[in-house]
């Protein structure tokens, strides 16, 4: 029988979870609503209680994974300008990004970026060939680095290992932004 799956909810902050490895293909029931769509989440999750429920992005669009289990995606700190309701879009209805260590969500604009990906210098080059020359100063200078500095840790990036970039775009603007992530 062939499976057949249905378009991904929008998610406004996560706009493409299946680049960014959050959402992969399965043929899989959800836990949460028990329907097999097609993809199941394969990010993190914050909850109290033990927890090895697959969960569809849609459950976590809509809110019913976190309504069902209490599950949030993320730990965020968007600091204090963030309106509650858009704080509880991220961490309870956004799925998460799997880090080394927690990752400081952007804001630009007055409001959270958009995540893309997890990103080596490869796909930064390949996909994102406008973030280098904001990278390597933003290295400079939260890093505290020199040029030759940055330019080497730019280089020594990869998707799935550490160090890695984190990229996020900016909704209203557009530009891009790369949070750092070691192990």
């Amino acid at each position: 029988m062939r499976r057949v799956s249905q378009p991904l909810p929008t998610l406004r902050f996560h706009p493409d979870p299946v680049l960014s490895g959050a959402v992969e293909p399965s043929p899989d029931a959800c836990g949460c609503c028990g329907k097999a769509r097609g993809y199941l989440y394969a990010g993190p999750c914050y909850v109290e209680d033990d927890f090895d429920a697959a969960l569809c992005p849609w459950c976590i669009a809509d809110g019913s994974a976190h309504t069902k289990f209490g599950v949030t995606f993320q730990e965020v700190d968007l600091g204090p300008d963030l309106d509650e309701a858009t704080a509880d879009e991220i961490e309870e209805r956004t799925p998460g990004i799997t880090s080394f260590n927690p990752v400081a969500w952007p804001t630009c604009c007055g409001g959270p970026m958009a995540y893309l990906e997890p990103a080596g210098h490869a796909e930064i080059r390949a996909r994102h060939p406008e973030l280098p020359p904001l990278l390597i100063p933003q290295l400079e200078g939260e890093m505290e680095m020199s040029l030759g500095e940055a330019k080497q840790l730019f280089a020594s990036l990869h998707r799935d290992q550490s160090p890695c970039a984190h990229v996020f775009r900016c909704a209203k603007c557009r530009v891009l932004r790369a949070e750092i992530d070691f192990d």
